[in-house]
């Protein structure tokens, strides 16, 4: 089960909802380079989540969950 906010399932704003069962499925990807003769490095990741959607809600079934971006980029130099 995921919480959700209210207001994606009809409820007031500023409210919580359990959302039952909820889809989400992916792929992630993540890649680190050294830099010669560095103490830096770079890392980044890839996040593509194809489906992320309601699947107990009757009202909002199908329906894309809230905050779940399709695509995320995070670059990083460490």
């Amino acid at each position: 089960n995921q919480i959700v906010p209210g207001v994606s399932v009809g409820l007031p704003n500023q409210t919580w909802a359990n959302a039952g069962k909820t889809l989400n499925a992916g792929v992630e990807l993540n890649a680190r380079w050294d830099l010669p003769g560095r103490i830096f490095y770079l890392t980044s990741a890839y996040t593509h989540i194809a489906t992320a959607e309601f699947r107990d809600q009757r009202a909002v079934r199908g329906n894309r969950l809230p905050y779940a971006p399709r695509h995320l980029f995070t670059p990083a130099l460490n």
